[in-house]
């Protein structure tokens, strides 16, 4: 009897420990103005906060800069004005805690060089002259406060790739071109560890009509090393995004592959000299950004379904997990992270939510890819492919080139004050409403989409009783989501996220049709009935129903752990709740068995898990000291 006490005691202590884990730090928010705001890139800082970096439409077409803290509020924000509006590309952290950012316009190249605070130390402008100097500008370090920045130049019969080394005062240590017979360019570098280089980019020197991927190491004089060119069988194009080192010496590359003008995301693994390792596709719109992940593989950034989609890759390419967030208009992913704590942020722009147009939208969430149960986050279903990867050497000619820099002095804008941030799933809940067949979004009011409200608000849903739609009519038969009664109008209160939907094709039938409509977890939502509960108590809308579904919503959901009790429970109960259904006093039973459930749910929902592990533990502890009392007692 004490052995079987303490085992179940270590596993209670166990499940809790994990049903409680991932939850810290998570939160989404929106950043922006009246414009379009739109992310790029993204850095950690030293002190567990983000450095946001994109272009703004809503502060004169700046450069916008936002430092948060690690739990999304804004520390500072600033926009940097350049001559034309240019746009941004890339940006550094430097040794001494500031940033170096690259952008340009046409052929112009701009570089502004910040303190830790953002205030400019230094800016530089190579003059547009088209003869000379190209885009887009990708960065990385040379040895300790050394830089290296690429792109590309027409300073031949064709472009060529362009690497500039800078001092750490932005001065031209050299400037060279790197090109064969065709249009080569560089888009983005990763320090190779050696004071040197490499370098990604495309060339269409293969005479095929097609974009190969070009990837080569520079020492720190700027001598090729080695040099590689790949194609991928089946696909037109190469579309490099993103280049990292690894812990092994070697590098992981992302970005889009290309077939018949669809886009696919790609995955490439090299060795520290540039020989092929892995390669593989996916079925996303393309990989924006990359980083290797501290327990190992990595962690892409891209679009699916026009929604921010993040996936979780082993060391060899196959998915762990992949998640999706967004709402129901497009949302775009550019850049990922990982925390010194070992769970990830994202960023990218949003249409869904924001102050007007496109915003930036920052979502932290665990290293399992939870986001607790704010509606953000949906499933997502993707595939991974592998593909013959052709991997050639070729031979790069070097010339040196002559873009003059100069100094210049653009504005900086404080925006404090001007901009807007809406945390969303947290102090804001989200209400996202949809109608069941899909029609014009007039049908509801709210409108068909998904809308903040502060934390309470109160909310008059209401839906057009008949319609008419593609010759057909429809009248409106209830509500369903978080929202299941026939009432309309009705009213909720925003405690939580809510997903509501119209129904106007069936209406509500009897307790089986409750049972069987009730959820739609199969298709990637948890938004239906907890089905034995509705059979027990013959309502979805009873108070111990309500509380139970909240607790999963709440509690479960908010981890892998909870996730897969949920979808277990999902497949098995419908079976159990008809028959349950159907008996009076198989309904009395399933009630009083429900009970400690229900009072669990209570407990943890108003405690949280912590303080419910401390106290249920303190009630075991207190039975099994009475139980060993009692054998002492008997024994003496």
């Amino acid at each position: 009897m004490n052995k079987k006490w303490g085992v179940f005691c270590v596993l209670f202590f166990v499940l809790l420990l994990g049903l409680s884990a991932g939850l810290y730090a998570q939160f989404a928010r929106t950043y922006g103005g009246p414009g379009s705001d739109r992310p790029v890139r993204m850095l950690t800082t030293p002190d567990g906060g983000f450095v946001v970096f994109g272009n703004s439409g809503s502060f004169g077409g700046r450069t916008w800069v936002l430092r948060l803290a690690g739990d999304g509020t804004v520390e500072w924000e600033k926009a940097y004005a350049t001559p034309t509006g240019d746009s941004f590309y890339s940006s550094l952290a430097t040794p001494d805690g500031g940033y170096l950012l690259a952008g340009g316009s046409n052929a112009d190249l701009w570089l502004v060089k910040t303190g830790a605070s953002g205030e400019p130390e230094w800016q530089r402008l190579v003059a547009n002259n088209a003869s000379n100097a190209g885009l887009p500008y990708g960065l990385c370090p040379a040895g300790e406060s050394e830089y290296f920045v690429v792109g590309y130049t027409n300073s031949s019969v064709d472009y060529d790739a362009w690497v500039i080394r800078l001092s750490s005062g932005g001065d031209v240590i050299w400037q060279k071109a790197y090109g064969l017979t065709g249009w080569e360019s560089a888009v983005a570098a990763a320090s190779s560890g050696d004071g040197g280089c490499v370098v990604v980019g495309k060339s269409d020197a293969a005479g095929q009509g097609r974009d190969d991927l070009l990837v080569f190491h520079l020492d720190a004089e700027g001598a090729v090393s080695w040099q590689k060119t790949f194609s991928m069988t089946g696909f037109d194009d190469f579309e490099a995004a993103t280049i990292r080192r690894t812990g092994d010496g070697g590098y992981v590359l992302t970005g889009w592959l290309f077939a018949g003008g669809n886009p696919s995301l790609f995955v490439i693994k090299l060795g520290e000299a540039g020989t092929l390792e892995w390669g593989r596709s996916y079925r996303i719109a393309g990989g924006f950004d990359i980083q290797e992940a501290s327990a190992g593989g990595f962690i892409v950034v891209g679009d699916w379904n026009s929604d921010i989609m993040v996936m979780k890759l082993d060391a060899g390419g196959a998915i762990e997990w992949q998640r999706a967030f967004g709402g129901v208009f497009p949302e775009e992913g550019v850049a990922v992270v990982q925390t010194a704590g070992g769970d990830y942020a994202a960023t990218g722009s949003t249409l869904s939510f924001g102050a007007g147009s496109d915003d930036f939208l920052v979502v932290r969430f665990s290293a399992q890819g939870e986001l607790g149960s704010c509606r953000l986050q949906k499933n997502s279903d993707v595939e991974a492919s592998t593909g013959e990867i052709n991997e050639t050497p070729i031979s790069l000619s070097v010339q040196d080139t002559a873009a003059a820099i100069q100094d210049v002095d653009y504005a900086v804008l404080d925006t404090s004050g001007t901009s807007q941030t809406y945390p969303l799933c947290a102090t804001q809940k989200l209400l996202t409403m949809s109608s069941d067949p899909m029609g014009a979004a007039t049908w509801t009011s709210p409108e068909v989409g998904s809308h903040r409200y502060l934390v309470g608000a109160t909310v008059i849903l209401s839906a057009t009783a008949s319609v008419s739609s593609g010759g057909s009519n429809y009248n409106f038969s209830g509500w369903s989501g978080d929202v299941a009664t026939s009432e309309n109008p009705t009213t909720v209160h925003m405690t939580d996220d809510m997903s509501v939907r119209a129904n106007y094709s069936v209406e509500w039938g009897d307790d089986d049709d409750s049972i069987d409509s009730g959820g739609d977890w199969g298709s990637g939502g948890h938004g239906g009935h907890c089905f034995v509960a509705t059979a027990a108590y013959r309502s979805p809308l009873h108070p111990a129903v309500r509380l139970l579904r909240d607790f999963r919503d709440k509690r479960l959901l908010t981890n892998g752990i909870g996730r897969a009790f949920v979808e277990a429970y999902y497949r098995w109960s419908p079976p159990a709740a008809r028959v349950i259904a159907g008996s009076p006093v198989l309904r009395l039973i399933a009630r009083v068995a429900l009970v400690p459930a229900i009072v669990i749910a209570a407990i943890v929902l108003k405690l949280g898990w912590l303080a419910s592990l401390l106290l249920m533990t303190a009630v075991l502890a207190m039975g099994f000291r009475k139980v060993l009392r009692k054998r002492w007692a008997q024994a003496a």
